[in-house]
């Protein structure tokens, strides 16, 4: 009775499947309870979630009338580092909606637990449904792709470990390059900056309808010029959209694996009050529905007109 009702109340926090194994079933898959889940081989940053299905086969197990998924991510050796806990996203659903694992970083290895969820029976398999996806950040240097270790294990209501992926899973990162070439420390009120914008796609995934964008987090924008280079005429790009961005690519332009987007744009300051102020000039990609895939940013200092 007691079992019974703390499975309906925690069934609540997330539906997942449960079924009990036929004995012969059971005895075939592993000597003991095992978790099965199987990661994509590459993750694009921006692009849509990834389903990620957990598997929980309590087979020879005891029941537990609950459960939490942990989840262990760590760049494998000789592999480049990012900073997990600000670009990898996991999610858990929780009835039609997705949310955010807990993370805790350790090291270089990001920890992420489920909530508590409904619990397995013995000899029986429960599915717990996650998503996997990444996204940029403007807080540490850029880097194409990250390969990671992925060890998941599930936790009874104690906390401690009843059953875990008997092989660890590897999964890659990958992330568009966004690049501003050409732009100055010091920039001088009413002096044009001309400079060079590029997205490259350096994964093996393709992006489509893009918005690459230029965006200063300032105020006063209105006081700022940005420009197209179109053959031989500059062409001025509309906005700041928001207050803060620069769309300035004519079109949406999609980028197979390989292929670069370049233009020339020309930003003039031409507010006098500005000079002396410092802060960040970003170039981004988005896609078409606004998900980032890519920024790099440049410092600036505006100085008074030459």
């Amino acid at each position: 009775m007691r079992l019974a009702f703390l499975r309906a109340t925690t069934a609540t926090l997330l539906l997942v499947s449960s079924v009990v194994l036929p004995a012969s079933q059971a005895g075939a898959a592993t000597a003991g309870p095992y978790v099965d889940i199987s990661p994509p081989a590459v993750v694009g940053a921006g692009l849509d979630p990834t389903d990620l299905p957990v598997q929980v086969v309590n087979t020879g197990g005891t029941a537990h009338f609950s459960m939490r998924l942990r989840l262990t991510v760590t760049p494998v050796a000789g592999s480049a580092v990012r900073p997990l806990a600000s670009t990898l996203v996991l999610t858990y659903q929780f009835g039609s909606q997705y949310r955010q694992l807990s993370y805790e970083t350790r090291g270089d290895s990001l920890v992420a637990t489920t909530p508590e969820l409904s619990g397995v029976e013995a000899d029986g398999a429960a599915t717990v449904r996650l998503q996997v996806s990444t996204r940029p950040t403007s807080s540490a240097p850029h880097v194409d792709d990250v390969t990671v270790q992925v060890t998941t294990e599930a936790l009874d209501d104690f906390g401690t470990t009843f059953a875990t992926d008997p092989e660890p899973d590897r999964t890659t990162m990958v992330e568009p390059r966004a690049e501003l070439s050409g732009w100055p420390d010091r920039l001088p009120v009413g002096t044009p900056a001309v400079v060079t914008v590029t997205l490259t796609n350096t994964t093996p995934l393709p992006y489509a309808l893009l918005r690459p964008g230029l965006a200063l987090y300032r105020s006063g924008n209105e006081q700022v010029t940005v420009e197209r280079l179109d053959g031989a005429r500059w062409t001025q790009v509309s906005g700041p959209s928001s207050g803060y961005y620069w769309w300035y690519a004519d079109g949406y332009p999609s980028l197979q694996p390989g292929q670069t987007y370049t233009a020339t744009l020309r930003v003039t300051f031409t507010d006098d009050s500005a000079a002396g102020e410092q802060g960040f000039v970003y170039h981004l990609g988005y896609t078409y529905f606004g998900t980032p895939i890519t920024v790099a940013g440049q410092p600036y200092t505006i100085a008074a007109r030459d």
